[in-house]
């Protein structure tokens, strides 16, 4: 509840007219703000998130980092979520009331990712464009209403040494210097010692894909020329394509795509988020146009061409044309932009004496 007096006012025992319900609703009102650090407890206490009693914090925005609530002074930063407090007075016909709070936060996936554009297999084949606006970046880059906090990263990750040499010797020696991030150009790093579990092994990554389309917003069976939306910055979508999919003309997608199959985009793609071509572990650019990819992408074979499991990771392939669009960008902000479910969960909950 809000630090300062004043902010209470006695509602009147009946609704407007123009909010009457039939049946009548179970609750008088239900108010919804976002939480800031000095927190009611429903006594005469008042709680301090960061436990201190400054009146300097006292109206910092409390924001959940996947694990615990922390107050701000800088606001909530991706990809942390801000706490919202949700308080619901109910008045009975006698005159007895109950107030109640819940403090959610909207659910996330936590995912994270070790480059800008990771070869998550072992005999990677990588196949990438001459074009002189076409770039790898690992720095993170300000997007999806989120700024760059993070340190760089690499341009592009693989999982063991052997395709380090691999990749930088698939790469035009003419533009060595577009593959940028934490190391010296070309900056191509064995990234297993950072990668997340859930994207280390077969079992791992398929479990997370079930994850994912469980949570889906769409799911779609491929193969598919189009998806039936393709988000926007306010609502980010959650696309999980079982199969191949085609893109082609002018778009760009907001959220998280993954796709089973083959993942071809032609004309003027992008994709603001992640990309997940896991699976057959194949993705094809091609036509030019001068959209890119903002956040993370990484290809992942899990499957051999007949859709059965493999035993170990296998080599992935990307075959990116001499004119087709500026690359990937690593984006922290769009990485958790991406990461955000459609549900809420529920960190806290109390009946006030008020």
């Amino acid at each position: 509840m809000p630090a300062t007096p004043g902010w209470y006012i006695t509602p009147a025992l009946t609704a407007h007219s123009n909010y009457a319900a039939n049946p009548v609703l179970p609750y008088k009102w239900v108010r919804i703000n976002l939480k800031t650090n000095r927190s009611a407890s429903g006594t005469s206490n008042v709680l301090y998130v960061n436990g201190s009693n400054s009146p300097t914090s006292a109206n910092y925005q409390v924001c959940w980092n996947g694990t615990n609530e922390f107050a701000s002074a800088t606001g909530c930063v991706a990809p942390n979520k801000p706490v919202y407090m949700l308080t619901a007075l109910a008045l009975t016909a006698s005159g007895s009331r109950r107030m109640t709070q819940y403090e959610v936060t909207q659910d996330q996936l936590n995912l994270s990712f070790p480059a800008a554009l990771t070869f998550d297999g072992y005999g990677d084949a990588l196949y990438p464009p001459h074009s002189n606006v076409y770039y790898v970046d690992g720095n993170d880059h300000a997007g999806c209403s989120g700024a760059a906090v993070q340190p760089p990263k690499p341009a592009i990750g693989v999982p063991d040494n052997v395709d380090i040499n691999t990749v930088i010797d698939d790469l035009p020696n003419n533009r060595l210097s577009h593959y940028v991030g934490r190391s010296p150009a070309p900056d191509v790093e064995n990234v297993s010692s950072h990668m997340a579990a859930s994207l280390k092994t077969v079992s791992s990554l398929e479990a997370l894909l079930a994850t994912i389309k469980n949570n889906a917003t769409h799911v779609i069976q491929g193969p598919a020329s189009g998806l039936a939306r393709y988000g926007s910055p306010c609502l980010p979508i959650i696309t999980y394509v079982d199969g191949d999919l085609t893109l082609s003309g002018n778009i760009t997608g907001f959220g998280l795509l993954v796709v089973t199959g083959t993942y071809n985009a032609s004309g003027n793609v992008g994709w603001k988020g992640v990309v997940l071509v896991v699976g057959q572990g194949r993705m094809v650019v091609n036509g030019g146009g001068n959209n890119q990819y903002t956040g993370a992408v990484l290809i992942a074979r899990t499957r051999d061409t007949n859709g059965k499991l493999l035993p170990s990771l296998g080599g992935t392939n990307l075959n990116w044309s001499a004119s087709g669009g500026n690359g990937v960008y690593y984006s922290s902000g769009c990485i958790g932009s991406a990461s955000t479910l459609p549900t809420y969960r529920v960190l806290a909950s109390r009946e006030t004496a008020r």
